[in-house]
């Protein structure tokens, strides 16, 4: 199949590479059907790229590359809708926010996107703790104070 990307141009992608958000993402709740799409080489960062609307892409990364003590408890409901058997089968990312200055990237760490990557099946969850940050920065501050 080949979609057509704002941000990539044409990209080549089997089916079973699609991930199916039946609930889209937040804000998106009609794109349903996505890819994943490394950022550059080496990069800790990858896109999560719509299948039907063109000019929709997320920024994601591992939140466990800033933050490794890093664990979402997903309800077992969500768990069952994605399917999960082995936590081994799941994928934890966060959405990025890039702002005008790049140093000031930001991910949210309280509604990551999961993954089952053997059933290909995604959601955006949003988590019930209030403890975990919003708007995480990504590169600490110079002084070496990340906030």
């Amino acid at each position: 199949m080949r979609i057509e990307s704002g941000r990539f141009g044409h990209v080549e992608v089997d089916d079973s590479q699609i991930i199916h958000f039946d609930e889209g993402i937040l804000g998106f709740p009609d794109s349903n059907r996505y890819i994943l799409v490394p950022h550059e080489a080496e990069s800790p960062f990858v896109w999560l790229q719509s299948v039907s609307q063109s000019n929709l892409a997320f920024l994601l990364i591992n939140p466990t590359v800033v933050k490794p003590e890093y664990v979402v408890q997903l309800p077992d409901r969500v768990a069952k809708s994605l399917k999960l058997q082995k936590s081994s089968d799941g994928l934890v990312l966060a959405i990025v926010v890039v702002p005008e200055d790049p140093r000031e990237m930001r991910m949210n760490l309280r509604a990551p996107v999961v993954i089952n990557t053997k059933e290909r099946l995604g959601r955006q969850v949003v988590l019930e703790d209030m403890s975990l940050d919003l708007r995480c920065r990504i590169i600490p501050k110079d002084d070496g104070q990340a906030r």
